[in-house]
């Protein structure tokens, strides 16, 4: 589930084949059109302007991150409240330097469309059993680019939506749905 970690967890499936029996996507971008969200922009050093548009003024944030606010990433993607337990849960590991540093160094490392491009070749020949499965609130991933992904796709994946305000991180709107 999410961005980034998200697909490397799907390159690991496809380097992994005889190790993954059954594969379930949650709310993962799939294609080029979905833009990485304000948060991980930043850690990038790549922070976007005016309406998410690239800001030509920006300059490439040097030095240590100074706040990572998790949590309201975390609630900005779905309709609900996200419970201080688990918004305290998301921040913690963004509480210490040394984890913001290596975020930081994750996101400026991470080419975000060669990976999403892995990833689509990948999958085309995809056998294992799986699921992409999105929840239809999500305001940082439009559910419907899941399934223009899987046209060409057509293999073992199966597609469902939770159309039930379940938002980005699905797991967390309603674990025992999921």
């Amino acid at each position: 589930q999410g961005f980034v970690l998200g697909q490397y967890g799907m390159l690991y499936a496809l380097k992994n084949p005889d190790k993954i029996d059954k594969l379930v996507i949650l709310n993962t971008p799939l294609q080029r059109k979905t833009p990485l969200p304000a948060i991980l922009s930043k850690l990038k050093g790549s922070e976007p302007g005016l309406f998410g548009l690239p800001n030509p003024f920006a300059q490439k944030q040097s030095g240590p991150l100074d706040l990572v606010d998790a949590g309201n990433y975390m609630q900005g993607g779905s309709p609900y409240y996200l419970d201080r337990d688990d918004a305290e849960a998301y921040q913690g590991p963004f509480e210490s330097q040394e984890f913001r540093d290596a975020a930081q160094k994750m996101m400026e490392e991470c080419d975000y469309d060669a990976l999403l491009d892995q990833v689509d070749e990948g999958f085309r020949t995809w056998r294992n059993n799986s699921l992409v499965a999105f929840g239809t609130s999500d305001y940082y991933i439009k559910w419907e680019t899941a399934s223009e992904w899987l046209e060409d796709k057509r293999t073992s994946m199966k597609f469902y939506t939770f159309t039930d305000k379940m938002g980005h991180a699905v797991q967390d709107d309603y674990p025992e749905r999921v």
